[in-house]
């Protein structure tokens, strides 16, 4: 029985199989499953497409910004090597430019400090010639000042006359001692002036101490009693040495006419000097120094 009951199910298994394959067929060949499976298929490729297409897209995108980035790297590397460059090149100017501009300035001062030394040598020295032409007027004034005769020593051992003689000339012989420092000063400045100015620089000191030299010798010979004697030439000698001590005795005076024109000749000289202007940074140095 229970045999039988197996076998009918089998059987009745087996004759309903092909139509069960047939309804699956026609259930998959309706037009809406083909649709929906063609749809899905679609969008399956649809998805590889876009895939690679987006991994493709990535894959350039990151090529790119790595050579981007090489180049940006390759860039600054240069940028930096040339600004390297040109700050050492900045540097190597401006210390170029200091150790110019410490020179230039050290040569101004150089100038500045030669204009300034001619400057006030010269005005000084020039006030002296003007010192000393005052000095040689009150030198040889033919007047006394106060007790100047008396201060003469040994002249009340003398006898009358020649200490009256003496007494007249001796104070030409005191006031030279009296002004001896600025005239001797005057004259020792004359090698000076020729390194500053030139050897022709030196001229009117020597004539102004020839002038000084003359007063001199005319009031020493005054002072000797020879002098005033009536022997031979001493008279003429005596007026000859008169007019040199006393100014005013000639007209006109010839050592005030020859003090006039060392004046003239040192005004040309040194007076140029107190106008010039101060040196600029393009004036050039003189060839002497003082």
């Amino acid at each position: 029985m229970e045999a039988q009951t197996y076998y009918a199910i089998v059987e009745g298994a087996a004759r309903s199989a092909p139509s069960q394959a047939l309804s699956l067929t026609s259930i998959f060949l309706q037009p809406a499953v083909v649709g929906a499976a063609i749809a899905g298929a679609v969008a399956g490729i649809g998805l590889l497409v876009n895939f690679y297409a987006s991994h493709r897209l990535q894959v350039q995108r990151l090529a790119h910004e790595q050579a981007l980035a090489d180049r940006r790297f390759e860039r600054d590397v240069e940028l930096t090597d040339q600004k390297s460059r040109l700050d050492l090149q900045l540097a190597d100017r401006r210390f170029h430019s200091e150790i110019d501009l410490a020179d230039r300035k050290h040569r101004l001062d150089r100038l500045l400090e030669q204009w300034r030394r001619r400057l006030d040598w010269a005005e000084e020295t020039l006030a002296d010639f003007y010192s000393a032409a005052h000095a040689m007027t009150v030198i040889r004034f033919p007047g006394g000042f106060g007790d100047e005769p008396e201060q003469r020593e040994g002249r009340d051992l003398e006898p009358k006359d020649l200490r009256a003689f003496r007494d007249t000339y001796f104070p030409v012989l005191k006031r030279l001692r009296d002004y001896n420092e600025l005239l001797n000063s005057l004259h020792s400045k004359r090698f000076r002036a020729a390194a500053m100015f030139g050897p022709a620089a030196t001229e009117p000191f020597d004539r102004f101490h020839q002038v000084v030299v003359q007063v001199t010798v005319g009031a020493q010979a005054l002072m000797r009693s020879i002098t005033h004697s009536d022997v031979g030439t001493m008279p003429a000698h005596k007026e000859k040495m008169e007019k040199r001590v006393w100014e005013g005795l000639e007209d006109p005076d010839p050592i005030a006419k020859e003090v006039e024109a060392i004046l003239s000749q040192a005004e040309k000289i040194f007076s140029p000097v107190l106008s010039e202007a101060a040196p600029s940074p393009a004036a050039k140095e003189p060839a002497e120094l003082a």
